[in-house]
């Protein structure tokens, strides 16, 4: 619970300041129109009350769980086994985000779906490969025509073959 709880205050404070520094340093805009500037500043928003009520959470269970809850020779310090899952989800985000901007938004995140739900427990590898495409390509018609946001197209090859999917898309 402790370390749950330091990693969540850690982060919490973290994007409070980004969520203030992006503030002071963004443009006027106009309240009428969402334009680029002001969705780093709703997605920290976002990040910041969910893990206050992470936080809320955490301690709420904490006090309604019992000692006597827990199987016999077990303590509350024991029940701490998904950081090497969550450490790799981490490194797999990182790595995302680093490749991102090289090979383009669809390989990248196709990728990226198909690792993380690897990750989660997923096996069988033709869902793995549905759900990199499926969710891929929502969000690539999220951001492209619903938001008119454009995404990374990568360098070399990769920005060929990004071309070619826009032109079939």
């Amino acid at each position: 619970m402790l370390l749950e709880l330091t990693f969540s205050g850690i982060l919490l404070a973290f994007f409070s300041y980004c969520f203030v520094l992006i503030g002071l340093q963004a443009p006027p805009h106009n309240p009428k129109i969402m334009n680029a500037a002001q969705w780093p500043q709703l997605l920290l928003g976002l990040l910041i009350v969910l893990l206050a009520w992470n936080i809320v959470k955490v301690v709420r269970n904490h006090y309604k769980t019992k000692k006597a809850d827990l199987p016999e020779g077990e303590t509350e310090g024991k029940k701490i086994t998904n950081i090497p899952k969550l450490l790799l989800g981490m490194a797999i985000l990182f790595a995302y985000a680093f490749v991102l901007e090289y090979i383009g938004f669809i390989p990248s995140t196709i990728l990226f779906v198909i690792a993380y739900a690897a990750l989660l427990g997923e096996r069988t590898w033709w869902k793995l490969v549905i759900y990199g495409l499926a969710i891929s390509l929502i969000i690539y018609f999220l951001f492209t025509y619903g938001l008119s946001i454009m995404l990374p197209r990568g360098y070399g090859f990769f920005r060929n073959f990004a071309l070619t999917l826009e032109t079939l898309i």
